[in-house]
């Protein structure tokens, strides 16, 4: 009961207005990398505009955090600016440099889109960009995906423009996983399973189930990774149960991913220093909520795909949903300029896929 209530507290304190869905829109198809550049361009845009607008007020208005991170914040809002005048100039084959010039290009690319989409795409950004702040108001108090601890950190906002992984929490589930694993193989993806080796209790039932796949931890319990002693057995007791049901190399090291991303500078360094890849993610699906469709997580994962233009798409196998959600995001993915990251490359750079 306690974990209950200290999940639903976390959850609660690292989501936006959970309790709002975002408006259902078709998930848009391209037949080209110039119509996919022209929606980046387009969803870019508009997240610049919903992030001037909120520097323009007060800054953290609208977003509930007591004693917020201002340097945090600013920090992140300085990055996001940059990522954002870059993704630009990508899209838009432009030559911006400066913020204000960014602002005054995605004015006028604006003017004259269809406004049901504008207004959809405005409030998904306006909430999308406050929860972004959020968690970079509570960082590192709440220490999440939205800052790094550490160079070695993987975020997704290392792969090249165009590149995405996919990657999958808080399994094994009896029968969602392998449908999964299924549904990726069959299209040629190889995506990164982050599993709790509290799940992984009978070696033989999951051997040979991530063939294919990257099989990485998540600690042995769904449980912040705070305090140095307690997660050092968690990710040796997870470690021992992955090879158990790997064919590897069982004393490499094994990718984790904190659970909610919440560890602290010392868990970071000690992974860093057992050369463990620590991954955490820059596309969240919200696939976990229930007031949000397959639908939904769908356009959302698109249009943090368009705007960010690269990343690690975090969705949960112990959820419906990711399955549902997936193959919508096919057809764009089939855009020569666009690629499924293979996770051993991903993850493991430096050891023979």
């Amino acid at each position: 009961m306690l974990k209950q209530i200290f999940s639903g507290l976390l959850l609660a304190a690292i989501s936006l207005n959970s309790a709002q869905a975002e408006p259902a829109s078709p998930i848009a198809t391209f037949a080209s990398m110039e119509a996919y550049n022209r929606a980046s361009a387009n969803e870019i845009a508009v997240f610049s505009l919903a992030l001037k607008q909120q520097l323009e007020g007060e800054l953290f208005e609208g977003i509930k955090v007591d004693n917020p991170y201002v340097a945090s914040a600013q920090r992140w809002i300085a990055l996001t600016q940059q990522r954002l005048l870059d993704n630009m100039n990508k899209a838009g084959d432009s030559a911006l440099k400066r913020w204000p010039e960014l602002i005054a290009y995605a004015e006028a690319l604006l003017a004259h889109e269809e406004p049901n989409w504008l207004s959809e795409a405005q409030d998904f950004h306006q909430q999308y960009m406050r929860e972004q702040l959020r968690l970079a108001a509570l960082f590192p108090r709440v220490s999440s995906e939205i800052a790094s601890l550490g160079e070695h950190e993987q975020s997704g906002f290392e792969l090249a423009d165009g590149e995405f992984m996919l990657s999958f929490d808080d399994g094994p589930h009896p029968s969602r996983t392998e449908a999964l694993t299924d549904y990726l193989g069959a299209q040629g993806i190889s995506a990164a399973f982050f599993v709790l080796g509290e799940k992984l209790g009978q070696p033989e039932r999951w051997r040979g189930a991530y063939q294919g796949h990257c099989l990485a931890s998540h600690g042995w319990a769904h449980n912040p990774h705070r305090e140095l002693a307690p997660a050092i057995e968690s990710l040796s007791n997870t470690q021992a149960a992955i090879h158990a049901v790997s064919d590897g190399d069982n004393s490499a090291p094994v990718a984790f991913r904190p659970p909610y991303g919440m560890r602290s500078e010392a868990v970071s360094e000690y992974t860093a220093q057992q050369n463990i890849p620590l991954v955490l993610w820059n596309i969240d699906s919200l696939d976990w909520r229930r007031d949000l469709s397959a639908e939904q997580v769908s356009l959302r994962v698109q249009r943090l795909m368009l705007l960010w233009r690269r990343g690690i798409i975090l969705f949960h196998d112990i959820h419906p949903k990711a399955l549902d959600a997936l193959p919508a995001l096919m057809p764009m993915m089939q855009l020569d300029g666009l690629q499924w990251s293979d996770c051993q490359q991903r993850l493991y750079p430096s050891e023979p896929s």
